[in-house]
Protein backbone atom coordinates (compact mmCIF):
# COMPACT_ATOMS: atom_id res chain seq x y z
CA UNK A 1 0.00 0.00 0.00
CA UNK A 2 1.40 3.33 -1.05
CA UNK A 3 1.03 6.40 1.11
CA UNK A 4 -2.64 7.23 0.83
CA UNK A 5 -3.69 4.30 -1.35
CA UNK A 6 -3.07 1.04 -3.14
CA UNK A 7 -0.62 0.45 -5.94
CA UNK A 8 -1.51 -1.03 -9.35
CA UNK A 9 1.61 -2.50 -10.93
CA UNK A 10 0.15 -4.22 -14.00
CA UNK A 11 0.80 -7.76 -15.19
CA UNK A 12 3.33 -9.93 -13.36
CA UNK A 13 5.12 -13.18 -14.08
CA UNK A 14 4.24 -16.14 -11.84
CA UNK A 15 7.40 -15.60 -9.78
CA UNK A 16 6.74 -11.84 -9.44
CA UNK A 17 3.17 -12.59 -8.38
CA UNK A 18 4.32 -15.11 -5.78
CA UNK A 19 6.82 -12.60 -4.42
CA UNK A 20 4.15 -9.87 -4.30
CA UNK A 21 1.81 -12.14 -2.33
CA UNK A 22 4.62 -13.07 0.06
CA UNK A 23 5.51 -9.41 0.66
CA UNK A 24 1.95 -8.05 0.94
CA UNK A 25 0.18 -7.21 4.17
CA UNK A 26 -3.03 -8.65 2.71
CA UNK A 27 -4.94 -9.32 -0.49
CA UNK A 28 -8.17 -7.33 -0.81
CA UNK A 29 -10.38 -8.99 -3.42
CA UNK A 30 -13.65 -7.08 -4.05
CA UNK A 31 -15.02 -9.26 -6.88
CA UNK A 32 -18.75 -9.07 -7.56
CA UNK A 33 -18.74 -12.50 -9.22
CA UNK A 34 -16.09 -15.17 -9.23
CA UNK A 35 -16.17 -18.48 -11.05
CA UNK A 36 -13.59 -20.09 -8.76
CA UNK A 37 -11.44 -17.54 -6.96
CA UNK A 38 -7.89 -18.55 -7.80
CA UNK A 39 -6.15 -15.28 -6.73
CA UNK A 40 -7.29 -15.54 -3.09
CA UNK A 41 -6.20 -19.18 -3.01
CA UNK A 42 -2.81 -18.28 -4.52
CA UNK A 43 -2.39 -15.55 -1.89
CA UNK A 44 -3.29 -17.98 0.90
CA UNK A 45 -0.73 -20.50 -0.36
CA UNK A 46 1.91 -17.77 0.03
CA UNK A 47 0.82 -16.90 3.57
CA UNK A 48 -0.87 -13.66 2.55
CA UNK A 49 -4.00 -12.85 4.59
CA UNK A 50 -7.14 -12.54 2.44
CA UNK A 51 -10.01 -10.08 2.76
CA UNK A 52 -12.56 -10.75 0.04
CA UNK A 53 -16.09 -10.25 -1.16
CA UNK A 54 -18.86 -12.38 0.24
CA UNK A 55 -20.01 -13.28 -3.28
CA UNK A 56 -19.81 -15.94 -5.96
CA UNK A 57 -17.64 -18.91 -5.12
CA UNK A 58 -15.36 -17.01 -2.74
CA UNK A 59 -16.95 -18.08 0.58
CA UNK A 60 -16.90 -21.72 -0.56
CA UNK A 61 -13.32 -21.55 -1.84
CA UNK A 62 -11.85 -19.53 1.03
CA UNK A 63 -13.96 -21.01 3.82
CA UNK A 64 -13.03 -19.78 7.28
CA UNK A 65 -9.56 -18.71 6.14
CA UNK A 66 -10.60 -15.22 4.96
CA UNK A 67 -12.43 -12.17 6.25
CA UNK A 68 -15.46 -11.17 4.16
CA UNK A 69 -17.36 -8.02 3.19
CA UNK A 70 -20.30 -7.06 1.00
CA UNK A 71 -18.67 -6.08 -2.32
CA UNK A 72 -21.30 -3.39 -2.86
CA UNK A 73 -20.51 -1.67 0.43
CA UNK A 74 -17.39 0.49 0.44
CA UNK A 75 -17.95 1.17 4.13
CA UNK A 76 -18.05 -2.53 5.04
CA UNK A 77 -14.98 -3.24 2.92
CA UNK A 78 -13.02 -0.45 4.60
CA UNK A 79 -14.18 -1.60 8.03
CA UNK A 80 -13.01 -5.19 7.47
CA UNK A 81 -9.72 -4.04 5.91
CA UNK A 82 -9.20 -1.79 8.94
CA UNK A 83 -9.84 -4.66 11.35
CA UNK A 84 -7.26 -6.84 9.63
CA UNK A 85 -4.70 -4.04 9.24
CA UNK A 86 -5.10 -3.14 12.90
CA UNK A 87 -4.46 -6.60 14.31
CA UNK A 88 -1.26 -8.56 13.81
CA UNK A 89 -2.91 -11.42 15.71
CA UNK A 90 -5.81 -11.49 13.22
CA UNK A 91 -3.40 -11.38 10.25
CA UNK A 92 -1.34 -14.22 11.72
CA UNK A 93 -4.50 -16.30 12.21
CA UNK A 94 -5.50 -15.65 8.60
CA UNK A 95 -1.98 -16.56 7.41
CA UNK A 96 -2.05 -19.92 9.16
CA UNK A 97 -5.64 -20.71 8.19
CA UNK A 98 -4.97 -19.66 4.59
CA UNK A 99 -1.94 -21.90 4.18
CA UNK A 100 -3.96 -24.85 5.51
CA UNK A 101 -6.94 -24.02 3.29
CA UNK A 102 -4.82 -23.67 0.14
CA UNK A 103 -3.25 -27.07 0.82
CA UNK A 104 -6.72 -28.60 0.40
CA UNK A 105 -6.73 -27.55 -3.27
CA UNK A 106 -3.65 -29.28 -4.70
CA UNK A 107 -3.80 -30.50 -8.31
CA UNK A 108 -3.10 -34.03 -7.09
CA UNK A 109 -6.03 -33.95 -4.69
CA UNK A 110 -8.35 -32.55 -7.37
CA UNK A 111 -7.28 -35.32 -9.78
CA UNK A 112 -7.94 -37.99 -7.13
CA UNK A 113 -11.39 -36.60 -6.32
CA UNK A 114 -12.33 -36.32 -10.01
CA UNK A 115 -11.14 -39.89 -10.60
CA UNK A 116 -13.26 -41.09 -7.68
CA UNK A 117 -16.35 -39.40 -9.14
CA UNK A 118 -15.75 -41.10 -12.50
CA UNK A 119 -15.23 -44.45 -10.75
CA UNK A 120 -18.53 -44.15 -8.86
CA UNK A 121 -20.40 -43.12 -12.01
CA UNK A 122 -18.91 -46.06 -13.93
CA UNK A 123 -19.87 -48.49 -11.16
CA UNK A 124 -23.29 -46.92 -10.68
CA UNK A 125 -22.70 -46.27 -6.97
Amino acid sequence: VAKGGAVWEGAKTEEELRQAYCESTMLVYPSLYEGFGLPPLEAMACGCPVVCARSGSLPEVCGGAAEYFDPRSEEEMMSVVGLVLGSEERREGLRKAGIARAAEFSWGKMAEETGEIYRRVALGT
